[in-house]
This record gives structure tokens, sequence and C-alpha cells, in this order.
């Protein structure tokens, strides 16, 4: 099976990260493509990494990964990596190709469309978790990677938390999203350049509440600390509701 892996990417090429890894990993670069905010980016692009595959997209998150899925085929599956991630630890020591040439299965037997792991950065926590290799459920597939059986109709329409957006549509759609706890992920998140560059305070909270308009039933709001954002003020954090009346049965 030759994996589809799409990483954008925006003001990182002097440190995709994501590319160190998949070199460690072995993972042949012709399975990799790599989606550019525009003209200037992509020169910028070439020049540190001649040998890969870009693709001009558009620019901002949501935008970009609206792009990535009318670039795919209907149907196919998509391995979406952001560009800053360190690490992906096999707690088990199984390869990249394995482990996510075994994510897709289990979302194929078990007819879902979307695929994350578990968000935390505290490896120690996700290992000693207990919780099963897979699972299925009303969770969040956190945007940093993920994978998904690609339509070119899925529109996103919201900033900043589009990943949040991808989950309910997917568990619209399947009833529920897959989780693969046998990695812990290692990156910074919002991280200078990328996605960060966008996410204003402002930004993030009328996108917060504008999701929470559309997905009233689905989804509440608690509030939280998000130190990347304000030091000091409690900002508002979309929950996705466990339990919900009239959900798609498996």
């Amino acid at each position: 099976m030759a994996l589809v892996i799409a990483i954008p990417s925006y003001k990182r090429h002097l440190n995709l990260k994501t590319l160190a890894y998949l070199k460690k990993e072995q993972i042949p670069i012709e399975f990799i493509t790599i989606f550019v905010a525009n003209e200037t980016e992509l020169e910028l692009y070439k020049a540190e990494y001649p040998k890969y595959t870009f693709v001009v997209g558009e620019i901002g998150i949501k935008n970009q990964r609206n792009f990535i899925s009318k670039y795919y085929d209907d149907g196919i599956f998509v391995i979406s990596m952001d560009d800053d991630i360190i690490d992906l630890v096999s707690f088990t020591n199984k390869p990249f190709l394995i482990w996510a040439k075994e994510c897709i299965k289990y979302m194929e037997d078990h007819n879902l469309g979307l695929l994350g792991i578990n968000p935390t950065t505290n490896l120690y926590w996700v290992q000693n978790s207990k919780a099963p290799e897979f699972q299925k459920g009303r969770y969040l597939s956190v945007g940093v990677f993920h994978i998904y059986k690609n339509y070119k109709d899925e529109n996103l329409t919201i900033n900043c938390i589009e990943d949040y957006e991808r989950s309910i549509i997917s568990l619209r759609k399947y009833g529920s999203v897959a989780r693969y706890n046998g990695v812990g992920l290692k990156t910074k998140y919002w991280a200078a350049g990328g996605l960060r560059d966008e996410r204003t305070i402002e930004l993030y909270k009328s996108q917060v509440y504008k999701f929470f308009e559309i997905y009233p039933t689905e989804v509440k709001i608690t509030m939280k600390k998000i130190s990347q954002l304000s030091k000091i003020e409690l900002l508002p954090n979309i929950v996705i509701i466990k339990k919900v009346k009239n959900e798609k049965k498996d």
C-alpha cells in the first residue's frame, strides 16, 4: 500500500521538522506532497528541498485543508501531517509505515472516515493510560496528525479550530472518530510561523463562538488558559459532547 502524505506548510522552509521525522522513518519521498501558500513560498521551499513534490494551494490553514481535499480523489485515505511534528514515538517500536497502514486498515474494517491520535504531548501519560491500541467514539481528531477518507465536497468553514469541525463532520457522517493510542506526539503547539501567524485572540474567540452557534447540540464551551494566546486571560475552549441525541449508531 502506497501512502498519501499531505503536509500543509507556511513560513517553515528553514525548519520543516516533519520532513526530518519522515526521513528518519525512511519514508519514500514519492509518498509526500508539500502544500505551500503561494509562488514566493514555493521558491523558498524548493531551494531547501529540491527533491520533494510541491503544490501551490491557498493561504490560511482552513483554506489550505479545503484545497488539499479538492486536490485528491474521492475515497482515498490521506495522511495529513502538520509541518512541525518533531516525532511520533511508537510505544511498540513499530515503524511509521507499519502503524500507519494498520490505522488505515482499522478505518476500513470499521467503516470510519477519520482517525486521530491523543492530542497530549505528555508521552508518559499516553503510554501509561491503559487505553487500547485503537478506540472509536466522539473524539477530537487533532489537526497536527490525522488520517481521513477524502471527499472533495467536505468544506471546512471555521478558522483556528478547523480540526474540531472536521471531527464533527465525520461524527455526523460515520457516528464515530477513530483514535490510535500506539504513538505519542512530540511537537510544540502554535510555534512561531505556520498557523500561529493567523491565530490572534480576537480571531480565535470569534471562531470558537461561531463554531458553537453552528453545532450547539454537539459541543460545549469551557474556559481555559491558553498561554500561547494570553498569559492572564481565560479563553473559550470547545469540548465535544460525548453523548448526543439522535447520533448515528454503529
